[in-house]
């Protein structure tokens, strides 16, 4: 920070001056997406009214690094490629000869909410050219811009770097997950019928949500793996029979029932404390244990085999949904190894899971840390 404000001082002695964006900058609407030329994958990213790219072309209408700002759909949010890309008709385009390209997104990013006031219009908000031209950006020397860039890109660099090593890190558990879960010598082989018994969730009228008892539901459980006390946030008003029906206690592990594709059907989460009062709700499965051949943690991670999510797409049926229900998952087979086995497997399933919690615990503070100076500066 104190180089900038040397630079400013001895470059800007009367102040940044402050103008407004339509007169530095050249603000163009993108140009229309040929539907039939979309590819599903290349080099060449279409954005139209997401951050998500469209498709891909064979072509781009921007080069790199070039700022451009959704007008409808994501309506107000500031985008940047580091690669050439295709802007849609969609999207603003912003470009100045006389400002940093990335000083131009920076600054813009710090007036997201601001534009998003701004949208207007019926079944289909859009973002009009006139609020974004008549915003105020600082114009100091480019100097000071690319230096401001530069510390920015400092921040950006360090969590780009470290979501990399969280990709790479779960890569590496997955692997060793399937290494250490194939089945050895000795291990028993079980279905889940014979393990667990199933039931569904309660169903209850929408005017009896947010009132009452804990209840488990799909979100809690859809790819998390474990489940704590803190974690369920919902309540729902429950009657005692329900309260004993419906019962969930440690060990239980939840499926989620139903998806809008086989692939994301069957997700399990394993409560891993008891929780008082708590009920579940329809969209789930409990697996309620019978025999004591799971170890409560081991159960975190035996159920994400490529495997056993293999068998519970197999199994489950595609109407307007995808569904899964107890009968199925009761045929789905699983080795057990021993419990203490079962217990070292956790033990170094947890450090890589507890690395990869601190990763990005950091890469959120590291965010956090780079938008205020992005404000700042």
């Amino acid at each position: 920070m104190s180089k900038i404000e040397e630079m400013i001082k001895e470059l800007c002695p009367k102040g940044v001056e402050k103008v407004k964006l339509g007169d530095v900058c050249n603000i163009s609407r993108g140009k229309r997406v040929v539907r039939k030329d979309l590819e599903t994958v290349g080099k060449i990213p279409v954005f139209q009214n997401s951050l998500v790219p469209l498709g891909y072309y064979s072509k781009s209408n921007c080069p790199a690094e070039t700022t451009f700002v959704i007008s409808a759909g994501a309506a107000g949010v500031i985008g940047i490629s580091d690669t050439p890309f295709w802007a849609a008709d969609d999207c603003f385009i912003v470009e100045s000869t006389q400002m940093e390209d990335k000083f131009i997104y920076n600054f813009l990013k710090t007036k997201e909410y601001y534009l998003q006031s701004k949208i207007r219009g019926g079944a289909i908000k859009r973002l009009a050219k006139e609020p974004l031209e008549a915003l105020e950006i600082p114009l100091p020397p480019l100097a000071i811009q690319q230096e401001i860039v530069s510390v920015l890109d400092s921040f950006t660099t360090l969590i780009d770097k470290m979501k990399k090593e969280v990709e790479m890190r779960k890569k590496q558990m997955e692997v060793y997950r399937e290494k250490i879960m194939l089945p050895k010598k000795g291990w028993e082989v079980k279905s889940l019928g014979e393990l667990f018994t199933f039931k569904n969730g309660i169903n209850k009228e929408k005017k009896d949500f947010g009132i009452g008892t804990p209840i488990i539901n799909y979100s809690d459980v859809y790819k998390r793996r474990g489940l704590h006390k803190e974690d369920i946030k919902g309540l729902v008003n429950s009657n005692e029979s329900e309260l004993i029906r419906y019962k969930c206690s440690k060990g239980d592990v939840f499926f989620t029932r139903t998806s809008e594709t086989k692939e994301e059907v069957g997700y399990p989460a394993v409560l891993l404390e008891e929780i008082n009062n708590c009920v579940f709700s329809g969209f789930l499965l409990r697996a309620t244990p019978v025999k004591k051949l799971l170890d409560v943690e081991y159960c975190k991670y035996c159920f994400f085999t490529k495997y056993f999510r293999k068998e519970v797409i197999k199994r489950a049926t595609l109407t307007t949904r995808a569904l899964t229900n107890g009968n199925s998952l009761s045929k789905i087979s699983i080795s057990i190894p021993p419990l203490s086995v079962q217990q070292e497997i956790v033990r170094t399933l947890d450090a890589f899971e507890t690395y990869i919690s601190k990763l990005e615990k950091l890469i959120t503070l590291r965010q956090k840390q780079y938008e205020y100076y992005r404000e700042k500066l």
